[in-house]
């Protein structure tokens, strides 16, 4: 005859630390799936900044005028004017919603004018083709195209 004990039901130790590690498991899972999520978001918003900028960027160059970078050379700064004379200010990239994104190069001729923005986190850049035609594609002037580097 078995001796029934008040200990009969329930989980073993091994039981429960099986869940557990499948838990943890899952969690970890999600954790860098949500990381990845909060890069896309991030060049998402860098993307909106890039296109904010692009209606003075074409003014200027239908101006005449080359797009200003830091003094005329590399990649432009937010407090940088767009052009001389010129009122707007290129968009503050690398905020709490822009994180690890920079204005990465740029081109201030005025028949090759245009701006990258690259983000770290997501490996992407955003381009964005002031009036250059020689790229073909989706690359027409006036746009700015997501991609991944």
């Amino acid at each position: 005859m078995k001796k029934k004990t008040k200990w009969g039901k329930g989980f073993t130790l091994i039981e429960l630390l099986v869940v557990i590690a499948i838990i943890g498991i899952l969690a970890g899972v999600v954790l860098v799936s949500l990381n990845s999520q909060r890069g896309r978001a991030r060049a998402a918003s860098a993307l909106q900044s890039g296109m904010s900028a692009m209606p003075y960027a074409v003014e200027c160059t239908l101006r005449n005028q080359a797009l200003y970078f830091n003094g005329g050379a590399g990649a432009p700064l937010s407090d940088d004017n767009i052009c001389y004379g010129s009122g707007a200010k290129w968009p503050a990239i690398g905020l709490s919603s822009t994180a690890n994104c920079a204005y990465f190069s740029s081109a201030a001729g005025p028949n090759d004018a245009y701006y990258i923005i690259r983000c770290a986190d997501a490996r992407v850049q955003i381009v964005c083709n002031v009036n250059y035609d020689g790229w073909g594609g989706d690359y027409r002037p006036g746009t700015c195209i997501q991609q991944t580097y």
